[in-house]
């Protein structure tokens, strides 16, 4: 599977062209199409962008985008089943970033479920479905339309079934089993107060949670936290964790 990943500014020219920025100049419709999706061969491809006006890069088929077309494109993603796409708009529209997760919304909001918590039923991968239900489920009570997410998360259409992680072969380092313990809001930090990855748990809902590094996380849920000691491998279970009242520092994150 090849992924395509992107986070950071998107626009549409005059034309109504959509571009993203690179370091080297704008990366456009037609470079995305010629030097990733046809070299593909009809391999597995995901794109994820999180940019403003993210569909206007790839010609999605979400909702009609309203801007000038200068000619009609022959750059049709329908014409390319192998290709699934992770969107942080479905049309022209503004994507948001928050100073709490040193990202954009939906960029974490992604990663959150990607890390194991939108496995819904708990077979250790993460499908598409399963992605567009939390992210969902994530935007559920933003009632202002000029913030909430509009995402356009659709898999490959010739493989709609193929997960986007499969948590038992990836190469985390680690993974922590939320179990009964949990229950309710938590999420994950690093040892740089980073915020990873947020989650709201059932009472029945039960998953693994992977960790991207060795280098040492805190679960914080409510007034508690579960610490993972640096250098952590393989499974290990939340009650297994060192326990600890919740510190000053965690309540107050990063700056927002």
């Amino acid at each position: 599977v090849l992924y395509f990943v992107y986070s950071g500014h998107g626009n549409y020219d005059a034309e109504g062209r959509g571009y993203v920025h690179l370091r080297g100049g704008r990366f456009t419709t037609r470079d995305l199409y010629h030097h990733v999706i046809e070299p593909s061969a009809g391999d597995p491809v995901i794109l994820m962008v999180d940019a403003c006006n993210a569909a206007l890069l790839v010609n999605s088929r979400g909702k009609k985008p309203e801007r000038r077309v200068a000619r009609r494109s022959t750059l049709r993603l329908e014409d390319h089943p192998n290709v699934g796409v992770i969107l942080s708009s479905s049309s022209v529209g503004e994507t948001h970033e928050w100073g709490r997760y040193l990202a954009g919304i939906f960029s974490h909001e992604v990663r959150s479920g990607l890390l194991g918590p939108a496995d819904v039923d708990d077979d250790g991968r993460v499908t598409f479905p399963e992605l567009a239900a939390f992210v969902a489920a994530a935007n559920a009570r933003v009632t202002n339309p000029n913030v909430r997410v509009n995402p356009y998360i659709r898999p490959p259409l010739g493989e709609p079934d193929l997960p986007l992680v499969d948590l038992g072969t990836a190469t985390f380092p680690a993974r922590v089993r939320v179990g009964a313990e949990l229950r309710g809001r938590a999420h994950l930090l690093d040892q740089d107060l980073v915020r990873l990855a947020d989650f709201h748990k059932g009472p029945d809902h039960q998953f693994w949670i992977a960790l991207p590094r060795s280098d040492g996380f805190v679960i914080v849920h409510g007034e508690e936290e579960y610490l993972v000691p640096p250098g952590a491998q393989g499974a290990l279970q939340v009650s297994d964790l060192r326990k600890r009242p919740r510190t000053r520092i965690s309540s107050r994150g990063a700056g927002s």
